[in-house]
């Protein structure tokens, strides 16, 4: 299955046609300690210069995401931007920050700020939708599994919840990592559940833990009845996203959609 698995990946990679998404991660240290100064400068300025680049087609969205504790992470933000193909998120975008913004991008960064790496991710299943907030379920068990799932059988259900307005989901996607091959968690896969608040966020993440909140999943089933009666999904990864799976709230600063 191992094999399969990264044969798949291959393809995948090799595919021009499907999305993809880079997250950059930044950590604030003690002189923006709050992250005033980076959420200023990503508001102020570079997003002035992604619209510049999203209206040459160079990006497909961009967004900032203010992660919502623990105090032991190694990042603060986590910024994400979006692109059709992976042909287009290794381009240049030819443009000039100082034409566009009127000043140099070294004078935009500040020493209090710590990048911290790069992850691309495929797109495998997705529902557009603006949510404020975010749940971010980072998954490395069964990934092969979990993806296919979530493809086929999810996304048609998450669509149906957003509509009907259940448990407050305004957005979802799945995603695959691409690179690098491993993270620092080991965690190759991430589900993305989107909120208009943070209390149906926490209420989500409360309810992923306890499997006898029988009224949520009520709902989660009244909505896979809607749209698969009795069928069963194709892969069956048991209860939950794995032993080692965790989740994580961000809150979205600003954005281009």
């Amino acid at each position: 299955m191992k094999n399969l698995f990264f044969l798949m990946s291959f393809l995948i990679i090799s595919s021009s046609q499907a999305q993809v998404t880079q997250i950059s991660f930044f950590k604030t240290e003690d002189g923006d300690m709050w992250g005033e100064k980076f959420i200023n400068t990503q508001t102020n300025y570079y997003k002035k210069f992604i619209q510049e680049a999203k209206d040459k087609n160079k990006v497909l969205s961009w967004n900032v995401w203010r992660l919502i504790g623990p105090s032991y992470s190694d990042h603060t933000f986590a910024v994400s931007t979006s692109y059709e193909t992976i042909q287009k998120s290794t381009v240049n975008w030819d443009l000039d920050m100082k034409d566009v913004l009127g000043i140099e991008g070294q004078y935009l960064w500040d020493d209090d700020w710590k990048w911290i790496e790069n992850q691309l991710f495929r797109v495998q299943s997705s529902v557009a939708g603006d949510a404020k907030f975010v749940v971010i379920i980072y998954i490395n068990d069964k990934v092969w599994e979990r993806s296919n799932n979530q493809a086929d059988y999810w996304e048609p259900v998450m669509q149906k919840m957003i509509s009907n307005g259940d448990l407050g989901v305004k957005s979802y996607s799945s995603q695959t990592l691409i690179y690098p091959t491993k993270t620092k968690d080991d965690m190759k896969m991430f589900i993305s559940v989107g909120f208009e608040n943070r209390s149906d966020a926490l209420s989500f993440v409360d309810m992923g833990y306890i499997k006898e909140d029988q009224k949520n999943w009520d709902i989660i089933q009244a909505a896979v009845k809607k749209i698969h009666g009795d069928e069963k999904p194709e892969y069956d990864t048991g209860w939950g996203f794995g032993e080692d799976s965790y989740m994580l709230i961000y809150e979205k600063i600003t954005g281009i959609n």
